[in-house]
């Protein structure tokens, strides 16, 4: 198969016979590639997710899901050896949106043209939520271009004193934040990266008008702790009213799960009889399966509330507050707890989020291991998770709290 001048052999799966003991065998995804300027072959190998897999038809399926991935990819242009900061011309994405631009000869090569081109060749690349984030961003640009007459003008056109004014437009006109305009600036870089790549065609080229314009500095504002009492007093509000609501907080509290990967949960990620949930690649944030452990108290609350007789393939979080077949939005947690939190007579400082934070260090403070935290918060490094709760829990004596000396 020849594709983007490389000769792909898709990917297949090494099961190492079956076995699953650990770390004595290793499953992986394997495929090969051929590198466009060398043409020599190289073998990847996908290790992620299969070793904290316990049984043998878990892992076929995690494979099955790598391997679906993999092939798509290859098949739409995909090349593993692109590194983030080369683009290969004869990338088959680029060749595609080269194709189109071709087809446009005669025309301007205006920026709101070329943008509607980037957003093509990022169909296969993107989750479809970053998808309908970069589209948004590429929107105010092409609003921008619209007000200061720049529709119909050749990319040439936009200099760097137009880039300085779409920076201020979205300060003074859309009121973003620095963190927001950074995000705008690293993404426009890419796009005029893209655009170069595009106008080779032409045997042109343009400055990217975005690499000398500097990043904002900003503050990060940290989520507001919750002690536990403030918890509990959530809690007398919330459980009565809305079940479901209550037992996300306790999986988001207790077993540190995002709420993303909460709002895709499905009844067949929950094992209720060793209490703990498979957090999958699919809709986990770090694209890897995952276990997490759940304290009996919540499992068993819900094994009461019938979701372990419920159907495997239905999603555990609805807006009809028991499991189903649509996964609720985006935002719905959120404005719900918003809701209740109101009503518990709780600052706006607090945020849902912040119960993650908060369930961490309660658990530190119960005596638990930083290596079991690190594990249940999915995190890979150590250290910074033993950074990060020590700024939760801060500086603190034991010492001075019991046996200070009185006056």
């Amino acid at each position: 198969m020849k594709q983007a001048n490389i000769i792909v052999k898709l990917p297949k799966l090494y099961d190492a016979g079956g076995d699953v003991s650990q770390p004595a065998k290793r499953w992986f995804v394997y495929y090969t590639a051929r590198e466009p300027h060398t043409g020599k072959n190289k073998r990847f190998k996908v290790y992620d997710g299969f070793a904290e897999l316990p049984t043998e038809k878990l892992r076929r399926a995690h494979a099955e899901k790598i391997i679906a991935d993999l092939t798509q990819k290859l098949k739409t242009g995909y090349n593993p050896f692109v590194k983030d900061d080369v683009i290969y011309q004869d990338d088959l994405r680029y060749r595609d949106a080269a194709h189109v631009y071709k087809k446009e000869k005669g025309k301007l090569r205006s920026v709101p043209f070329l943008a509607s081109l980037f957003m093509e060749s990022k169909k296969n690349t993107l989750r479809l939520s970053s998808e309908h984030t970069y589209r948004s961003k590429m929107r105010y640009l092409k609003e921008y271009c619209e007000a200061n007459g720049l529709k119909e003008s050749d990319v040439s056109a936009f200099n760097t004193e137009k880039a300085d004014g779409f920076i201020r437009y979205l300060f003074t006109v859309r009121k973003l934040g620095n963190k927001s305009v950074n995000e705008y600036i690293r993404l426009m870089r890419e796009f005029w990266d893209y655009i170069n790549v595009i106008l080779m065609s032409d045997q042109r080229e343009v400055s990217n008008v975005f690499k000398s314009i500097k990043t904002y500095r900003y503050k990060v504002k940290k989520p507001r702790p919750y002690n536990m009492n403030q918890i509990r007093k959530l809690g007398s509000v919330i459980e009565p009213k809305d079940k479901q609501l209550w037992i996300m907080i306790r999986l988001l509290f207790n077993s540190f799960i995002r709420p993303n990967e909460l709002r895709f949960l499905k009844i067949e990620n929950v094992d209720f009889v060793a209490s703990r949930i498979l957090i999958p690649a699919d809709i986990s944030k770090n694209k890897k399966d995952a276990w997490v452990d759940v304290p009996e108290y919540i499992m068993e609350d819900m094994i009461l509330s019938g979701y372990h007789i419920e159907n495997p393939s239905h999603f555990v979080f609805t807006t009809k507050r028991i499991p189903g077949t649509k996964p609720v939005s985006k935002n719905y947690f959120y404005k719900r707890f918003c809701k209740f939190r109101d009503e518990a007579g709780l600052s706006s400082d607090f945020i849902l989020y912040g119960l993650k934070h908060s369930g961490v260090a309660e658990l530190k403070r119960s005596g638990a291991d930083w290596l079991d935290i690190k594990n249940q918060l999915r995190h890979h490094s150590l250290d910074q998770v033993i950074e990060y709760g020590t700024d939760l829990l801060g500086k603190t004596s034991e010492h001075i709290r019991k046996k200070g000396p009185k006056i």
